[in-house]
Order: structure tokens, then sequence, then C-alpha cells
């Protein structure tokens, strides 16, 4: 799923994410973590993402805090992103990837 960074609201079609916000992705795979001084767990491989055929700036990848076992992903959508009612958000993990469909407006 993925929910507005900044507001805490699931993304849906009556809550869509906009060009220029901040995403978080959650699901499972990222693999090893290491803690870093901020106390967060960051993936070992940082994942890349793509929203709408463009980079999201990743700002985040690690284990979610407070979630034994569930991984999340902080990026921002980029300004120039294609919008859409099931826009292609693409993570990318070492030799792994996954789509999923967003609405971007």
């Amino acid at each position: 799923g993925a929910l507005n960074a900044q507001t805490n609201q699931l993304v849906s079609s009556t809550s869509p994410a906009h060009p220029g916000d901040y995403i978080a992705l959650y699901g499972t795979g990222l693999g090893l973590t290491e803690q870093r001084a901020d106390g967060l767990n960051w993936a070992l491989i940082q994942p890349t993402v793509q929203v709408g055929g463009q980079p999201c700036q990743v700002v985040f990848a690690g284990r979610a805090p407070e979630f034994a076992g569930l991984d999340q992903i902080n990026c921002q959508i980029a300004t120039s992103a294609s919008a859409s009612d099931t826009t292609d958000v693409i993570v990318t993990s070492g030799t792994r990837s996954v789509t999923i469909h967003i609405p971007v407006r």
C-alpha cells in the first residue's frame, strides 16, 4: 500500500497523490538492514522507485519503525511524473522488481 507521508492518509481515488508529494510504500523483501545513528534500520541494498515513469527520490528505505517484519520506503514523486488514476509505481531492489498502481493527479 501507499500513504501520503505527510498526512498519513491512504493514497486512494478519493485521496490521490500529487506530483511533488512524499509517499510511504509498505511491503516486505528489502533484505538485510543496519541500524544507523538516527535509530532507524536502513536496507543495506537501497531500492530504486519510479512513479509515473520518473525516478521517485528515495529518502528512506528499511524496516518500518515499530512494525517487525514490515519494510517502508519513503520517496518524493517527481513533479514531472505522469498522472493518472492507475499510475505505475515500480520498486526495484537487487534483482527483484514489483509494480503497483496508485492514483496520481
